[in-house]
């Protein structure tokens, strides 16, 4: 009989959680939405901070590359850099943040703190499918500023490996790939096959 008893409780605990849950789900409550355009809707800002670090990366990259979609150019690249860092402030291990971070740094002018934040992105995620093609559009970005001793800085076979990384995920070869970065032709050999 006490069995029951527990069994039963436990049930009127997991029905009362799940409630909650359900309360709170946007899919699920119209309560928890906003409408949009036509009969669209979205979850309320507020409700993208549950994710500080993805929040403050996401208003960050849009800070950096929205602007170059239309008139009014980029933001100011120093309070760009302000939001990454506010980001690594919750997630210091996420390669995303560095990496825009690094992007920034690069646009403030900051070459040496770009390297740095880039060398962390590098060492967190060294092979990323999703960062490699804008890392290596930095890196060449980098070399232009600072020479090709910019690629022992970071560590060669790391440079080489995003790049071929990037490469596949363009599906084309590296050395093909390679062609649209003319800082680093030389700097890489891949095999071919």
């Amino acid at each position: 009989m006490l069995q029951r008893l527990l069994g039963l409780l436990l049930l009127a605990l997991g029905v009362t959680a799940m409630a909650g849950a359900v309360r709170q789900a946007p899919a699920l409550n119209p309560e928890q939405r906003v409408d949009g355009a036509g009969a669209d809707w979205h979850v309320p800002v507020s409700g993208a901070l549950y994710d500080p670090a993805a929040y403050n990366y996401q208003r960050g990259y849009a800070g950096l590359f929205g602007g170059l979609l239309d008139a009014t150019g980029p933001s100011d690249p120093s309070s760009t850099r302000d939001l990454f860092l506010a980001g690594l402030v919750v997630a210091p291990a996420d390669a995303y943040l560095w990496s825009g971070l690094a992007w920034a740094a690069a646009m403030d002018g900051d070459s040496e703190a770009s390297l740095e934040a880039l060398h962390r992105s590098l060492t967190l995620s060294p092979y990323s499918a999703e960062l490699s093609p804008e890392r290596v559009m930095l890196i060449e970005t980098l070399v232009g500023d600072q020479g090709l001793a910019v690629l022992d800085r970071l560590g060669r076979t790391l440079v080489c490996g995003n790049l071929e990384v990037a490469a596949k995920g363009e599906s084309v070869e590296p050395a093909t790939f390679l062609a649209a970065v003319p800082s680093l032709q030389g700097a890489c050999e891949f095999r071919t096959g």
